[in-house]
Order: C-alpha cells, then structure tokens, then sequence
C-alpha cells in the first residue's frame, strides 16, 4: 500500500505515466488503450462517458480543439490494497484553444485503476477545475471570440 503523497514507487506509476503523456501528445488511441471496456468518466459540465469507445472520441473532438501543452501533478496520493488502485491529486495545466490565447487551469482528479492481466487500467475517472467556474470560461470565451457569461 502506498498512501506517500508523492506516490513514488508505485505499481500504478507506469500507466499514470503513460496517460498524461498521451494527454500532452493529443493522443486519443493511446487514452483508449489505457481504460477498461466499461471504464465510467465524469468531467465536470459534461455528461459522463462510458466505454472505452466513449472515451476516445471524447477525447479526439477535445484534441481538434485543444492542446494541452503542459500538465503538471502538483499533489497526488496512490492506495493500491489488491488489484484496485486509488488515485487522486491536482494538477495545473496550461491549455493552447486552436483559436485563442493559452490559458492555465488548476483542477483536482480521481482516478480508479483496475490490474487486468497484470496490466492496469482506469476503470473510473473524474475531474474538475479548481477555479471559479466564470475566470476560465470567460477567459476562454474570450479567446475564441464567443459570447461572455456573467
């Protein structure tokens, strides 16, 4: 069990890994191959992904838009009891739209990680901006010359 917030040493380690670095290279069929078949995402303001299938084209309409161009844990904390895994932290990233000026998000995650044939995937997944919600949208908004909300 690995409760050290640092989560260093971890099982999970391989795959946190791989996931934030498909996330910085845009890479939906990498995402994909990283979550189970039945794998549930909720993302704040969005209604919640579910399949695998989901959670690619999630990502790949998010790509057209977006590019993350940095991702950094700031806080994370890994409990690994058997063949399930818990993982949750913050991290600030720093977000190109494909019309707009960058722009930096604090949020918070929850990852759950299920060993599959001694590979592990997330079977559960949510995030959320640690913001206001008005600073990064009308930031955004902003951006991409849409309407303000107030």
């Amino acid at each position: 069990m690995n409760d050290d917030p640092t989560a260093l040493g971890s099982v999970i380690d391989p795959w946190h890994d791989s996931f934030y670095q498909a996330i910085r290279e845009s890479d939906a069929p990498a995402l994909e191959a990283l979550v189970t078949d039945d794998i549930v995402v909720m993302i704040a303001n969005e209604p919640t992904l579910k399949g695998a299938h989901a959670v690619r084209g999630w990502f790949e309409d998010y790509f057209k838009k977006f590019k993350v161009e940095e991702v950094v844990v700031n806080q994370r904390s890994v409990i690994v009891p058997d063949a399930w895994g818990f993982e949750w932290g913050s991290h600030s990233i720093r977000i190109l739209p494909v019309n707009g000026n960058p722009f930096k998000d604090e949020s918070r995650f929850l990852h759950v990680w299920q060993n599959q044939d001694r590979r592990w995937k997330l079977a559960r997944m949510m995030w959320n901006s640690s913001n206001p919600i008005g600073i990064p949208l009308n930031r955004l908004f902003a951006s991409m010359n849409l309407p303000r909300s107030e």
